[in-house]
């Protein structure tokens, strides 16, 4: 869709130092929201902390989903009644895999999110954690929940907000002489994910900056432009829609994108899990023929997942290069690819269940 930008805001920039909600911090979430308004933009917000805040406000809670679903009604309270006072209106959205992977919740919630957009209300996004647990998510975390929202509505950019400066080539927080300033530009994520030393995740939420990497890769591969900025000056977002230099990260999209159809589109979505498939040179000669993968070229499986899992499927040198459903769970073929004779027929992933990525 036209114009469309997702922003993405961690935990940590949402809590003050006693770990309570910053009601002046969202203040200026809502108006930076406005800010892309008032610049043609139709922005969706992805705004993590329902669990950290839900803590903060009832620490009597002992369930993951109960702290989450408290703190996610004073999340939405804040921003309700922030929004009405600065012409800012937000319609909430707690999204669970099945809105993803399951083809008549995920069309409908592309079309929910067009018409809120087109109406000028803002998506208040996050995943549904009232229904989780601390060891089980529907998503990796939202970094890759942004990227998913992204994906489905064909956004031009995304906008990850995080407590460093951007990417660096070590680790900020290290006591070292490395080269300490943020890397300005990345052309190819994918080769420089595999090189960089990336450091430790934050302390209140689930993901890092490996898993930031990860999803620039993926919307690198479908035509978008991910910014990974300081989430202290949330309006630096602003200046780089106004035409300024980034002093964060921008990864950029990849000169060839994949073109998506609405099955691709849905495909590349309902990739919620983080196992991988390692294939041999034979079967990567054989993807790029368009052949389906057959348990014969699988040399190793990193990770869970079951049947109709979608799954990354990196080749021998642990560079991802393609994305599949997933007909064997991966209990079921690690058993088959540890005996001696593999069945030469065995189907893991059908041709027409592969997404490619570019080389």
């Amino acid at each position: 869709m036209k114009n469309t930008v997702v922003i993405k805001i961690g935990s940590n920039s949402l809590l003050d130092e006693r770990g309570n909600i910053s009601q002046t911090f969202l203040q200026r979430v809502v108006d930076v929201v406005r800010g892309f308004q008032n610049r043609g933009k139709l922005p969706l917000l992805v705004l993590s902390g329902a669990v950290a805040v839900g803590t903060s406000d009832a620490p009597t809670l002992t369930s993951y989903g109960a702290r989450a679903g408290r703190g996610q009604l004073i999340i939405s309270a804040f921003m309700y009644q922030l929004g009405l006072a600065t012409g800012v209106k937000f319609g909430q959205f707690l999204l669970s895999r099945q809105d993803i992977i399951e083809r008549n919740r995920y069309m409908t919630l592309q079309k929910t999110f067009h018409e809120c957009l087109t109406a000028g209300i803002t998506p208040l996004i996050n995943e549904n954690d009232a229904t989780s647990s601390s060891e089980t998510h529907d998503f990796i975390d939202n970094d890759q929940l942004a990227t998913i929202v992204g994906v489905v509505i064909g956004a031009e950019s995304i906008f990850l907000f995080t407590n460093v400066a951007g990417v660096f080539r070590t680790a900020p927080d290290n006591n070292t002489n490395h080269d300490q300033t943020p890397i300005t530009c990345i052309t190819d994520v994918n080769k420089e994910l595999m090189s960089l030393h990336l450091g430790k995740k934050s302390l209140a939420g689930r993901g890092g900056m490996e898993s930031k990497l990860r999803s620039a890769r993926l919307a690198s591969f479908v035509g978008i432009t991910t910014y990974i900025l300081n989430g202290r000056i949330l309006e630096h977002a602003l200046e780089i829609i106004d035409g300024e230099k980034c002093r964060g990260t921008v990864c950029l999209p990849w000169p060839q994108p994949i073109s998506l159809t609405d099955r691709s589109r849905r495909l590349i979505v309902s990739h919620t899990s983080s196992a991988s498939i390692k294939i041999d040179v034979g079967a990567m000669g054989a993807l790029r023929q368009r052949k389906s993968l057959l348990a014969v070229g699988v040399t190793h499986v990193y990770g869970t997942f079951e049947s109709d899992d979608s799954v990354e499927i990196i080749d021998h040198e642990n560079r991802p290069v393609a994305l599949g459903v997933s007909a064997l769970s991966s209990t079921d073929l690690g058993k088959i690819i540890v005996t001696k004779e593999r069945p030469f027929n065995i189907e893991v992933v059908h041709a027409d269940n592969l997404i490619l990525f570019p080389l």
